[in-house]
């Protein structure tokens, strides 16, 4: 996965494994699948924005990026993949927390993957 943060002004990003936070189903997101050939698959992620509950685990990861009156983008990245890829752990749950540091900002995250199935088993 690759997950891009676009802000206005200045905003912290910070990602969560495990969390403690809990899907809501009314807040779920239908992931759109760019494969016309099979497109009718469905993802195995579930997205939800707006979990419920509290989180009392510690962030993996923190970026502050932009300053007040500057924009700022964040590009979360693990490994050595020119994409910047996060390989996620299978079965396990993840929360992306941005938080603007300047009024009036405007946030947008991109998550963008792709759904590998090991063939070694």
């Amino acid at each position: 996965m690759t997950i891009d943060i676009d802000s206005a002004l200045a905003a912290t990003a910070q990602l969560y494994r495990p969390t403690t936070k809990t899907d809501v189903i009314a807040n779920r997101i239908n992931p759109l699948n760019r494969d016309d050939i099979i497109g009718t698959k469905a993802s195995g992620m579930t997205i939800c924005h707006t979990p419920g509950g509290a989180e009392a685990s510690t962030a993996m990861l923190t970026q502050y990026f932009g300053a007040a009156t500057t924009n700022g983008k964040f590009v979360s990245s693990g490994g050595t993949s020119s994409r910047g890829e996060i390989k996620l752990r299978p079965n396990s749950s993840y929360l992306i927390v941005v938080t603007s540091r300047a009024n009036s900002n405007a946030l947008s995250i991109n998550l963008d993957w792709y759904e590998h199935t090991d063939k070694s088993n």
